[in-house]
């Protein structure tokens, strides 16, 4: 019995029957994992790109919904500082009134002033230093989310 090895006989039809086209073969496959790897590459980039430009755009929204939330506190405080002078409101009810004005414009000009970053590393040392009040925080939150995400709670009735 012959044992198959190099020397033997290629099997007919097949495309290998000379070790110039096993080359050729080997080579082309080489280009193509050599074009597969470029593709790839090209892909990565172009993922990074967008990640950027996502990210980028990301942090401009932010910006922006800080600015308006600020803006917000500023005319709020106001509102509250006219309604004080049109109501003729006196005694601890102005005091308290101012107060609030004053601290919604504290709010105000701290937004405006701050960057996002400083931002967030402030509300993780709140968290850090307070992890009841944030957990209180979260609930609160969670909840006004789901009333004001659930549909037609106000409209029920039972009879």
């Amino acid at each position: 019995m012959m044992a198959n090895d190099e020397t033997s006989p290629a099997p007919q039809g097949s495309t290998a029957s000379t070790p110039g086209a096993a080359d050729s073969l080997r080579g082309q496959a080489e280009a193509g994992a050599q074009k597969a790897g470029t593709l790839i590459d090209d892909l990565k980039n172009q993922a990074g790109q967008l990640a950027g430009k996502a990210g980028s755009q990301l942090r401009d929204a932010a910006t922006m919904g800080k600015d308006k939330a600020a803006d917000g506190a500023h005319a709020l405080a106001d509102a509250t500082r006219s309604a004080t002078a049109k109501f003729d409101v006196h005694g601890k009810a102005e005091e308290y009134a101012n107060r609030a004005a004053a601290g919604l414009d504290d709010f105000s000009e701290t937004l405006h002033n701050k960057t996002l970053d400083d931002i967030l590393e402030d509300a993780k040392s709140f968290a850090r230093e307070h992890p009841v009040a944030t957990a209180g925080i979260a609930a609160l939150a969670a909840f006004a989310l789901a009333r004001f995400l659930t549909p037609g709670n106000r409209d029920r009735h039972e009879d």
